[in-house]
């Protein structure tokens, strides 16, 4: 019996092993650089490394061009639990505050996860689809890896006015006070 069971638990160790294997060596190994060539590496107070992204209503755009806003810079995934829990607070903030816009850059692997996630989002947080709140998916990676050097979930930057990157809140364990009071600051 005992055998039976570690036998079952070796099978599925084994199994997890490989589906994380192969899950992760089935992506492209690509490394993006920035439009001048030159690979920047974030750091608080120094400026925003740019990139353009596509969001789910089709708007083309790059964080260049909110300069003069402040952009609350999140890296999530559907999958990821913290990342569900912390969404309705970003939502909240970018909905209170007519200054900052959300950009919410998805890992998933597949667009119609996320896609099936905002949906679900939209019947409980309708502010979702405000005009400063930008969702798109973070297409193999390049703007949440090899550009901003993120590569646990959630992760959450914040870029004042002059792009400038002032804070990054790791994790899912913050009070919308709490970045409220950041963002006044700014």
């Amino acid at each position: 019996m005992k055998l039976n069971i570690m036998i079952a638990i070796a099978i599925g160790v084994l199994t997890y092993g490989l589906t994380l294997y192969f899950n992760h060596n089935d992506r492209p190994n690509m490394v993006v650089q920035p439009e001048d060539s030159a690979l920047i590496k974030p750091v608080l107070g120094k400026i925003a490394p740019d990139f353009s992204f596509t969001d789910t209503k089709g708007r083309a755009r790059a964080l260049r061009d909110f300069g003069g806003k402040i952009v609350i810079l999140n890296f999530w995934a559907s999958w990821c639990a913290p990342c569900i829990k912390e969404f309705p607070a970003l939502i909240e903030l970018a909905s209170t505050n007519k200054d900052v816009v959300l950009i919410a850059l998805s890992s998933d692997f597949e667009s119609s996860a996320m896609h099936k996630f905002i949906e679900k989002m939209k019947k409980n947080h309708p502010a979702i689809a405000r005009s400063n709140i930008y969702i798109a998916l973070d297409e193999d990676n390049r703007i949440t890896g090899p550009l901003y050097e993120t590569f646990k979930l959630p992760e959450t930057l914040i870029i004042d006015r002059s792009q400038m990157l002032a804070h990054k809140l790791i994790g899912a364990n913050w009070t919308v006070l709490g970045v409220q009071n950041i963002l006044s600051d700014l």
